[in-house]
């Protein structure tokens, strides 16, 4: 089953890749770097050190100096994209599957909970399945730091809808409040 967004990546070359959109090449998938193995990396993931990549402009120069075979002229979208492919992907992380699995779990690190309970939270308050949320980014890869921070996706545009207005709901009532 081909990743969507929400989904990360990992290559071959061991860079996690944030997976962008829901329509992909036949025979990649569209994906811009977010973590690369680096010495001078804050996280660690495997006993190996990752630098996260903050912009697209940056994601952009790391793979003209370093995996410039990945980035490609669509002429769908009659632009150059960070095309990854398929023959190149040894694992993909999917969000939805993550909560399933921390739900499961029975410890958890702070990162995790807090990502767990704000998924539950919202969910009950839209009145949506939590099968139609996921946990992405950082606590999804197991390379999250203590002041990382909580990237949920919601799936499905109706019960997105439903989340952003329980969202003002909640910050209206006190219980979580804006960036």
């Amino acid at each position: 089953m081909i990743p969507i967004e929400g989904d990360f990546i990992e290559s071959t070359d061991n860079v996690l890749f944030s997976v962008k959109g829901m329509c992909h090449p036949p025979k990649s998938v569209i994906a811009y770097p977010k973590y690369v193995p680096g010495f001078r990396g804050s996280r660690t993931r495997n006993q190996k050190k990752y630098k996260k990549i903050i912009s697209l402009q940056s994601s952009y120069d790391y793979l003209k100096k370093s995996i410039p075979e990945y980035l490609i002229f669509d002429p769908v979208f009659n632009r150059t994209l960070s095309e990854i492919p398929i023959s190149r992907i040894i694992k993909i992380y999917r969000s939805r599957e993550f909560l399933k699995d921390i739900e499961k779990r029975n410890r958890l690190d702070a990162a995790e909970n807090d990502a767990a309970c704000l998924a539950k939270l919202l969910a009950k308050k839209a009145k949506i399945p939590t099968s139609n949320v996921g946990v992405s980014g950082s606590i999804m890869l197991g390379i999250h730091l203590k002041n990382s921070d909580i990237d949920l996706v919601i799936h499905g545009k109706e019960d997105s809808i439903k989340v952003y207005n329980a969202l003002k709901i909640l910050d209206s009532e006190g219980i979580i409040q804006r960036y």
